[in-house]
C-alpha cells in the first residue's frame, strides 16, 4: 500500500474499492476489537511487495472458565440490565455490536432498518435504550427514526452511532442538541461509558 493509503487503512468506510464492493469497514472493526480487548493493531506495508497487519493483545494469565466468565460481567457503572433495540444495516458490524453488548450484560433485540425498528417498539416491548446508526438506507436516518420514536416513547433514551464524518451527517439531518455519539469504530469501554448514564427505569409509551 502507498504511505496515503497504510495511513487511512484503519478508518471507518475507508476503502480503495469501487462503490458497492466494498464497505471500508474490516479493517476497522479489526481495530476496534484489538482496541477493546485492551491491545492494539498495526501495518507494516511495502508499496508493490505486500502487507503484515499484526494484532497485538495482552497475555491473560490463568486461562480458566472463570476467567472467561468475567467478560459477561456488567459494567460496575451500570447498575441493571439494560433493554437494547440495536438499529444497524451491515450484518457483521451488527453482529460484532450484539457481541459487546452482551459483554456488557445487555439484552439485545436486532432491527436492520428505522422501519423494522418502529415495528419492535411498538410491539409492546420496554426498551431502555434505541442504538441507532444514523446513516442508513432504505429512506430512514437514525436522526429521524430517533425523532419519531422520541414523539411515541417519553423518555426513550438515543445513542447514535456512525463512522461518516460530520459533513455526511448533516445531509442527513440535524442531531439533537447535546446528543449521545459514539464514533466507529469503539471500544467496549467507550460503548459501557454511553450505556452507564442510563439507568433510569424502562420508558413507556405516552400513546
Amino acid at each position: 500500500m502507498s504511505n496515503h493509503v497504510c495511513e487511512h487503512a484503519f478508518e471507518p468506510f475507508y476503502t480503495t474499492k469501487e462503490i458497492g464492493v466494498g464497505t471500508g469497514l474490516g479493517l476497522s472493526m479489526v481495530y476496534g476489537f484489538a482496541r477493546q480487548s485492551g491491545g492494539l493493531a498495526e501495518i507494516n506495508s511495502v508499496e508493490g511487495e505486500g502487507s503484515t497487519v499484526r494484532i497485538l493483545l495482552p497475555v491473560v494469565s490463568g486461562g480458566g472458565a472463570d476467567e472467561h466468565a468475567k467478560l459477561a460481567e456488567p459494567h460496575p457503572n451500570i447498575k441493571k440490565r439494560l433493554e437494547v433495540l440495536l438499529v444497524e444495516d451491515d450484518r457483521e458490524v451488527r453482529e460484532s455490536l450484539v457481541e459487546l453488548l452482551g459483554r456488557l450484560n445487555c439484552s439485545v433485540t436486532e432491527a436492520e432498518s428505522g422501519t423494522q425498528a418502529l415495528e419492535k417498539l411498538r410491539s409492546g416491548r420496554d426498551f431502555d435504550v434505541l442504538l441507532t446508526d444514523i446513516v442508513m438506507p432504505g429512506g430512514m436516518s437514525g436522526i429521524e427514526l430517533a425523532e419519531m420514536a422520541g414523539r411515541e416513547f417519553a423518555g426513550l433514551n438515543t445513542i447514535f452511532t456512525t463512522g461518516y464524518p460530520v459533513e455526511t451527517i448533516a445531509r442527513v439531518g440535524r442531531l439533537p442538541r447535546a446528543a449521545s455519539v459514539i464514533k466507529k469504530p469503539y471500544t467496549l469501554d467507550e460503548l459501557a461509558e454511553h450505556l452507564a448514564v442510563l439507568n433510569r427505569p424502562s420508558p413507556k409509551a405516552s400513546n
